[in-house]
Formats: C-alpha cells, sequence, structure tokens
C-alpha cells in the first residue's frame, strides 16, 4: 500500500508526496549517494554481472533492509523516483543468454540507475528502454517483489512505468497519482465513476415548496471513498490535489503536500490481511516530500515513531563524498513548548 501525488505551487514549483506502507518493519534509512559514482546491476545469473554505469548526479532516498538501493528519492537535477506495489499484474522481462549486461534487478538497481542518469522524465524513459528489468526473488518469500515506478520532474512531467505481460509499458502520467493494483490505465478509467465530485457544495434543492439544505459543509464531496483500497486512494489523492488551494512557491507546497499526506496516514491496527499476528498488520513505515524547484530542492521524511518531518536540502549536501553516507534522522516526536517559570 503505497500513495504518490505532485502539488503545483502559484509559480510552477513542482513537490512530490508519497507513503509507504508495508507489514514488517523495511528498516529503512535516509542516503546519500554521490555524483560521480559507480554502479554495478545484477542479472538473473550470479556467474554474469548486469548492466554497469558511471552515475552523473547525486541523489537521497530511502533503502530497505540495510541495501543501497533506492526505493524512493530525487536527485540534484530534481527528478523524483518512486517504487509503489503492483501484486498480481507485474511480469518482468525475460533476460536471454548473452544479454546479462544489459540487465538489472527490479528493486535493487532500477531507483539507483535513473536518478543518478537522468535529469528529467523524458530522460528516464529513454533509459528504462536500453535494458531489461527482471524481477529479482526476495530472499524471505523467493518470490520477485511485483512494483511499478512513478517519475516527476521539475517542469511539471510525470510518467508510469509498469512490466506487464514481459513487457515495459510506459504512460504519461496527466494526474501525477500512483498507488497499487490495478495498472495505471484501470485507475485512469475509474476516476469516470467520479465526475460528480466537486469542492464547491452543492446549492439547496426545492422539493415541493420545501429547501431541502445541506446539514454542513464539504456536500460537493459527498462520495469520495475513504477507505484504503488502491482504488480509493488513487480517487481521493487526485480530488485532494486537484481542490488545494495552490500554494505561492516551493516552501509553501511542501505544506499543502504534508497536509494530503495526512489523509493517507494509517496507523497500526487499521489495515490487517488478517488476525494472524503483527506481520498481518499493514501501516505508513514512513512518509517523504520532494521539492523539486531549482532553488529549493528538498527532501523530507516522517517516520511512524517519530512524525516530525526532517528535512535535506540538496543544495547543502556534499556530493563529492566517497561512498554512501547515512543521514541521522532522529528527532523527537513533540516539542515541549512550556513557558518556563
Amino acid at each position: 500500500m503505497c500513495t504518490s501525488f505532485t502539488v503545483t505551487a502559484a509559480d510552477g514549483s513542482v513537490t512530490a508526496g508519497r507513503t509507504m506502507e508495508f507489514a514488517f518493519d523495511l528498516e529503512s534509512r535516509l542516503l546519500v549517494f554521490p555524483r560521480g559514482m559507480s554502479y554495478q546491476a545484477k542479472s538473473p545469473d550470479p556467474d554474469a554481472p548486469g548492466y554497469s554505469w558511471r552515475g552523473s548526479y547525486g541523489t537521497v532516498g530511502m533503502n530497505l533492509l540495510d541495501r543501497e538501493c533506492l526505493l524512493d528519492g530525487m536527485n540534484e537535477a530534481g527528478l523524483y523516483f518512486g517504487a509503489l506495489y503492483l501484486p498480481n499484474f507485474t511480469e518482468y522481462q525475460a533476460v536471454p543468454v548473452g544479454r546479462e549486461s544489459e540487465s538489472m534487478s527490479q528493486i535493487h538497481d532500477v531507483g539507483n540507475y535513473l536518478l543518478s542518469t537522468c535529469a528529467s522524465v523524458s530522460e528516464a524513459a529513454a533509459a528504462l528502454e536500453r535494458v531489461l528489468v527482471w524481477g529479482q526473488p526476495d530472499p524471505g518469500t523467493g518470490q520477485p517483489i511485483e512494483l511499478h515506478y512513478t517519475l516527476h520532474d521539475a517542469s511539471g512531467n510525470s510518467l508510469v512505468a509498469e512490466y506487464i505481460d514481459g513487457e515495459l509499458r510506459l504512460h504519461d502520467n496527466p494526474l501525477s497519482v500512483l498507488t497499487n493494483s490495478p495498472p495505471f490505465e484501470w485507475h485512469l478509467l475509474n476516476t469516470g465513476n467520479y465526475v460528480n465530485l466537486s469542492a464547491v457544495n452543492v446549492p439547496d434543492l426545492p422539493l415541493s415548496g420545501y429547501d431541502v439544505s445541506a446539514l454542513g459543509q464539504g456536500s460537493g464531496m459527498l462520495g469520495l471513498p475513504g477507505d484504503f483500497t488502491p482504488p480509493s486512494r488513487f480517487v481521493r489523492a487526485v480530488a485532494l490535489t486537484q481542490a488545494a488551494e495552490p500554494a505561492p512557491d516551493a516552501p509553501g507546497s511542501a505544506i499543502v503536500a504534508a497536509h494530503i499526506l495526512d489523509s493517507f496516514d494509517i496507523p497500526k491496527g487499521f489495515v490487517r490481511a488478517g488476525d494472524s499476528g503483527p506481520d498481518s498488520i499493514e501501516y505508513t513505515e514512513w512518509s517523504v516530500i520532494a521539492t523539486l524547484a531549482a532553488d529549493h530542492r528538498r527532501y523530507l521524511v516522517r517516520f511512524y515513531d517519530s512524525p516530525v518531518w526532517c528535512a535535506v536540502d540538496l543544495a547543502e549536501l556534499d556530493f563529492d563524498q566517497a561512498g554512501v553516507t547515512t543521514v541521522d534522522t532522529g528527532a523527537a516526536w513533540c516539542v515541549d513548548i512550556t513557558p518556563s517559570t
């Protein structure tokens, strides 16, 4: 369960937001990758190396399970990347014998590859077409984690990349929203079921001399789905991002994104796969905000146990460092403002 979107400020600044939900602790950390770093992708054959490249851009983002790979992040050029779950529909590409050097793992390599080499959505689309993405099995289940990818750039372009029936499918994303299954095109079609929604309250309804009035504010959004299924979250994210009053600039848009993210935050116990114990409970492990404007490139993260936003300014990060580094995100979850006597 994940929800991703963008909001655009009055000055054109683009800000991305997303939540990350899972049923066990991903142990994610905030990592910084230097520009000019050399990468070696994994191939399906442990004896044959996958695709190799040298990165052009410094990147920052969230990993999983102590691995040097990004599930979510942005680079110094203003490109944002997010990997979201797409179960039951994903089938990755086959890697023919002899083409292992063109291949990379869907979870270990794609985020690093796109963020370290691309400055825009169009560059990312071309980069994906140059490689073969295979499904690296998860050690715990023996099955590949099924993912699709969302990308946004500072110009406001958005892209969805999915692997269906063994083929790469690229989609322009005019709504800049993505959740989980079914695939993206289904969600676009499903928005047609909610064309009645509006941020404007409905007018009174005269009936035989009696005016029927709404009992409170928000009648225009009556029928907006409030559950946490992927189709409902997709529609809710579209409604909220389209209706939200634009902030004047990137710092203001980060605040707008934070408020929208609150609509998708899941406390422990609210969504369960069953009654088999704590591993059946999905919750929002972390959320991120990425401001992509050239004069305000910041990456913010908050965690379940400490819901205070921690931010890094990409202009101040040392992308010429040697090797990957971890940023300390420890922060108190609230601030004591009791007046001193």
